[in-house]
């Protein structure tokens, strides 16, 4: 039975759609395909979450630790779009960052160095762009709390 051992949030202003979550034993960039139209790409210690839009908006960003790949969510609640990947992890604790500029959050501990799976899970992604597209919408307005995603992190050894 998976268990869940730590959360963080934060409300991040993506940079050209993307919004980075660092392992604390980050030390180089490393630019993934962005033309697959993915919502994540795990590489070494940094792990890329893709916003629908590259307009100026706030995006909540949910990270949760787990001891085991937790339940998918209930139905009843509003995800709507999902991707998987895996993530290496050479300190195993990993924050969101502001860019590579410094921490949002506090580190999230996990279970040590390794092999992580990566499940993420949006909602308010088209309606983010349908409020950017609305002729109503004052085009300075910095959308928050449309955009959301919850990640979850779990060892890739726990099945």
């Amino acid at each position: 039975m998976a268990h869940r051992t730590g959360t963080v949030h934060a409300e991040v202003i993506p940079d050209h759609t993307m919004i980075i979550i660092l392992g604390t034993g980050f030390d180089t960039v490393v630019r993934p395909d962005f033309d697959s139209r993915r919502l994540c790409h795990g590489v070494t210690d940094m792990l890329y979450l893709l916003s629908s839009s590259s307009s100026m908006h706030y995006t909540t960003v949910t990270l949760e630790a787990w001891t085991a790949e937790p339940d998918q969510p209930a139905a009843s609640e509003p995800w709507e779009e999902h991707d998987e990947t895996r993530l290496r992890l050479t300190r195993g604790r990993v924050y969101i960052s502001a860019m590579l500029e410094g921490p949002l959050t506090p580190e999230l501990d996990l279970d040590g160095p390794g092999d992580y799976h990566i499940r993420v899970h949006a909602t308010g992604r088209e309606r983010l762009l349908h409020l950017e597209r609305d002729e109503h919408t004052d085009p300075d307005d910095m959308h928050s709390g449309v955009e959301h995603f919850l990640v979850q992190l779990w060892p890739a050894s726990a099945g």
